[in-house]
Formats: structure tokens, C-alpha cells, sequence
């Protein structure tokens, strides 16, 4: 089959490689779209969170069934499906309460063994998520980031009319930003670089827009909160000049959630520490990955429904021959972009 192989830093192949045998309880999909994750572009560009090489990445993606293992009874071929990319090892405290996330000993594609820029990826049956008829395999693709998301965005109890303020507009952000509509908050305050990204939040349900470039966040989410601070934050962006402004704008009892993975040291001066975290008492939550039998049926149903976009995110597409071009112009800052899907026919 073919496949996008990474040999090492920026040296990333479009070749032929071998098409991985089916075991027990394996099932193999014919992958069919794939997205492209802030992560696989740090795996591409810097060779960090690989953990071993060659590596094929890609844990975006879904396709449908073309081979099933022995004792696999659930699934049929030609059946699409969408793929949890993280493998439990289903035998430590966390997976034995259901917290598949929290996993000890986990496994997962596209980082810790070969992924979904390929033509063909072995998945263990539990990772598979059967998508109905009413959901598109393009779709059905961006329930990782979408689920991720919402995984994020549940950890704060959000409640009608809440203010909430999501800062970092790429994938994950932009489908914080639809969750938190989902789930009534009144006011929904974005922050971002780029007036494109901002653009396209404003099209999924922000209400208000902050370009960081251009204004000053603190007083722009003070004035359209009236003084008080937003009752939510969800930093989606990993920058620590975010992740430090959300103690700033999140008001008094309010909760912070960090989903966006740290691209660089965080320092909190201890006037901050005490004024903004311990004074006001603010709660800060952590958030990793998602839950497949919880976060991505809720995404699946919502999908369904046709109560979420994903159209608007998704900016380009590519075939899987292009894979090295395409990082290439990514990591040179050759093409703006949201989502990056490659397809095949």
C-alpha cells in the first residue's frame, strides 16, 4: 500500500509499504479522509512526540472496513466508521473505571505506531466507532478534534446564558466554540491572531471577536463583559501569553480549562498567583483527549442532527501523494489554513 512515511525530522516520504496483517480482533480500514493536527505538524517539523522512526502519522481520519480479524462479530465489511486513535491497555485503574484517557500504558496511532496517512491502517476493534448513514466520512473524520473539544468544554459545567471566552481558533478551538453554543452559553468570546480564523468562528456561533494583534485583550474582554470577567475559559491555543491571560479575564469563582497542548514555559508572578487564582478562587482544569464511549457518541448524535459544522473548518484538500508538499508549505508558512483533509477515491 502507500503511505506518508516520517524517517526523521522534515523528512517525511510518499512510498510503497507493506499492508499490516489483520490479528485477532483487528480490524482493517481502508482509510478514506484524514486530517492533519497541529501535532503531526510538530511531529513533522521538530521529530518531538515521535516515539520511534519511521513513523506513519495521522490520527484524524476515518474510512470503512475491509478486513476483519478473528473473534470480530460487531462489524461488517464496507461499514464506516470513524477511529479512536488512542489503544487502551484495558487492564490498569484508569481504563478499569472507564477513564480510557487517563491510561497508564496506552498505545495510540499515528504517534506510538503507524497511523492514517495511509491506505490502509490496522485498529483494534474497540477503537472503532460505527457512523450512521447521515454522517459523511469527511465529517466523520473530525470527530477526534471535535471530541477533544467537547471533552474540554464539558469539564466546566457550562449553564445557559454563561459567558464564556475560548482562546486559539484553530480546529479544536473552533469546535470549543460550537459546544459552548450547543450548550446555551449567552455571550462567546474568541481570541486570536489571525482576522481569517476569527472570521470563521464568528460563522460557527462567537459572538464576539478579539484579534490579539490588534487590540488589547484584557480591556476588550473587560469591556464586553462589563468590568466582571467571563464566567468560562477554554484555552485551546497552548501559548503561554494566552494560557497566562486566561487567569486575567476569567472572573471570580469562574473555571479555566486547559486543552491546547504548552508550546512553551508558563510563569505565574506570585502578585498574579495571589490576586488572580488564589483571591478570586478560580478553578483550573485539565484536559486530554476524549472518552470513546461517551465524548464521541455525543459527537456522532450531534453530527446527526446536523447541529455542528464542520465544512466551515475544513480550507483544504489534498490526495495522499501530496503529503510531503504539503507539510512542507505548512511548516514554510506557504498557506493559511484551518483543517487540512486528504482524501482518496
Amino acid at each position: 500500500m502507500n503511505a506518508g512515511v516520517l524517517y526523521a525530522e522534515r523528512d517525511l516520504r510518499y512510498e510503497q509499504v507493506s499492508r499490516p496483517a489483520v490479528s485477532s480482533g483487528d480490524v482493517l480500514v481502508k482509510v478514506r479522509c484524514a486530517g492533519i493536527c497541529s501535532s503531526d505538524i510538530g511531529r513533522y517539523s521538530s521529530g518531538k512526540m515521535v516515539y520511534k522512526f519511521p513513523l506513519i502519522m495521522g490520527h484524524e481520519f476515518s474510512g470503512e472496513v475491509a478486513k476483519i480479524g478473528e473473534g470480530v462479530n460487531s462489524f461488517s465489511i464496507g461499514e464506516k466508521v470513524a477511529i479512536y486513535p488512542l489503544i487502551p491497555c484495558n487492564s490498569c485503574e484508569f481504563c478499569k473505571e472507564g477513564k480510557h484517557q487517563l491510561c497508564e500504558k496506552y498505545n495510540y496511532l499515528g504517534s506510538r505506531t503507524s497511523g492514517g496517512f495511509a491506505e490502509y491502517v490496522k485498529c483494534p476493534v474497540s477503537c472503532l466507532v460505527k457512523v450512521p448513514k447521515e454522517v459523511g466520512l469527511e465529517d466523520a473524520a473530525l470527530i477526534e478534534p471535535m471530541a477533544v473539544a467537547l471533552h474540554g468544554v464539558r469539564k466546566l459545567k457550562l449553564q445557559a446564558g454563561s459567558s464564556v471566552l475560548v482562546y486559539g481558533m484553530g480546529t479544536v478551538g473552533l469546535f470549543a466554540v460550537q459546544w459552548a453554543r450547543i450548550f446555551g452559553a449567552g455571550k462567546i468570546i474568541v481570541v486570536d491572531r489571525n482576522d481569517f480564523k476569527l472570521s470563521v468562528a464568528r460563522k460557527v456561533g462567537a459572538t464576539h471577536t478579539v484579534n490579539s494583534q490588534s487590540a488589547n485583550v484584557l480591556s476588550s474582554v473587560s469591556e464586553i463583559t462589563g468590568g466582571r470577567g467571563t464566567d468560562f475559559v477554554v484555552e485551546c491555543s497552548g501559548a503561554s501569553e494566552f494560557e497566562f491571560q486566561s487567569l486575567l479575564t476569567v472572573r471570580k469563582g469562574g473555571s479555566v480549562v486547559f486543552v491546547g497542548n504548552p508550546k512553551s514555559k508558563l510563569e505565574i508572578p506570585d502578585d498574579i498567583l495571589q490576586k488572580n487564582l488564589v483571591r478570586k478562587e478560580v478553578s483550573i482544569l485539565g484536559s486530554w483527549n476524549s472518552v470513546v464511549n461517551d465524548d464521541w457518541q455525543m459527537c456522532i448524535d450531534i453530527l446527526a442532527q446536523g447541529a455542528i459544522d464542520c465544512k466551515s473548518l475544513v480550507t483544504h484538500h489534498f490526495q495522499l501523494k501530496d503529503i510531503s508538499k504539503v507539510f512542507s508549505d505548512i511548516t514554510e508558512k506557504k498557506m493559511e489554513f484551518i483543517k487540512v483533509v486528504f482524501t482518496s477515491d
